[in-house]
């Protein structure tokens, strides 16, 4: 028995040091694999140390410019600059992959497309200045011819360069209404055409004020928690300044019948106004509040926030009749037992 005891204790010593060396393989192939594609990255800068980059194209130029920590993008107009999205075209961009070298010092480039770029992509990291130009795509269509200025290579890029570098102004753009977490609000309401909804904090947890009082959640309901989290998840879709303005009648903000209001731990208020529904789009207008630029918002992601606290009003409702027939049921058979003691208390 002991014998067969120490034997098991080893299979299972044994067992622990194989998966051990096997997650410290994998974790150390891994390392080599992804320092194996480093090598190979188109550029070595580190995005930290990225000041400013401008895209070229069509006669058009996108110039977005690092103050202090955030993004801001300064051509065609000066806007905030979405700092997860610009960090990520970065990267994205940084880590493209070197393919074959079809040449070096060519004097004649246009058979590559290199001398009217599709893209003209310039990143300026510490102090140094990298130019990168995307030509026309190979014969094969495997990838894009591409140089870097000061360096004698043409090149070929993996395929996706060209998505990867071609971004629209509105990728580059903070998209975020509110900026805020959940952790960060203290109380939310929505007016929608006439009825209101509130939620906000009280003793550390999330209830629901109007148009019902709850302070669930109970089992199965949604959490009224995540429902003021819904409501920061609304977010811009596309914007409605620089070339394609549109006038408030056609908006419908100027008498909006729904608005959000947010208001966070430092008492700061958030006010969104949200007008018509677009033409051929499920997207509603939208401002905010004290600011003249109209953009839309996902009308799905706004309807679901409002079925959401409709289905918390529901639900409390349902419970409160529960509670209401179970509340008559008890009183129902207290009567009878009171009933039936006065009946045996009178037979006796």
């Amino acid at each position: 028995m002991a014998q067969a005891k120490m034997i098991n204790k080893k299979i299972i010593i044994f067992s622990i040091l194989f998966i051990l060396l096997l997650v410290y393989f994998l974790i150390f192939e891994k390392k080599i694999e992804e320092k194996e594609i480093a090598k190979n990255n188109l550029f070595k800068y580190v995005i930290a140390d990225v000041k400013k980059f401008t895209i070229e194209k069509s006669n058009k130029i996108i110039e977005v410019e690092r103050v202090l920590n955030n993004w801001i993008i300064k051509k065609p107009a000066q806007i905030p600059g979405s700092k997860v999205d610009i960090d990520s075209y970065l990267q994205d961009a940084r880590d493209l992959q070197k393919d074959k070298v079809v040449g070096k010092n060519m004097t004649n480039l246009k058979p590559y497309g290199l001398d009217a770029p599709k893209v003209i992509f310039k990143v300026h990291a510490a102090d140094e200045l990298l130019v990168l130009k995307l030509g026309d795509m190979n014969p094969d269509q495997s990838g894009y011819y591409a140089k870097i200025e000061n360096q004698p290579e043409v090149r070929i890029l993996e395929t996706v360069a060209e998505s990867t570098l071609d971004k629209e102004l509105f990728y580059f753009r903070d998209k975020d209404i509110f900026k805020l977490n959940i952790e960060d609000i203290k109380e939310c309401s929505i007016v929608d055409n006439g009825k209101k909804y509130l939620l906000k904090i009280k003793d550390d947890a999330w209830v629901m004020e109007m148009p019902i009082k709850f302070e669930g959640p109970e089992p199965g309901a949604i959490d009224i928690k995540d429902a003021a989290g819904s409501i920061l998840d609304i977010s811009i879709k596309k914007f409605f300044d620089l070339d394609n303005r549109v006038p408030d009648a056609k908006t419908g903000l100027g008498a909006s019948k729904r608005v959000i209001k947010v208001i966070d731990n430092k008492n700061k208020i958030i006010i969104l106004n949200i007008g018509k529904e677009i033409k051929d789009s499920i997207q509603y207008y939208a401002r905010k509040s004290n600011e003249g630029m109209v953009f839309a918002i996902d009308k799905n992601t706004y309807d679901n926030v409002i079925a959401d606290l409709n289905t918390i009003v529901e639900e409390k409702k349902k419970l409160d009749q529960e509670k209401k027939k179970e509340e008559e049921e008890r009183k129902k058979k207290e009567a009878e037992e009171k009933k039936e003691k006065a009946a045996a208390a009178d037979k006796e």
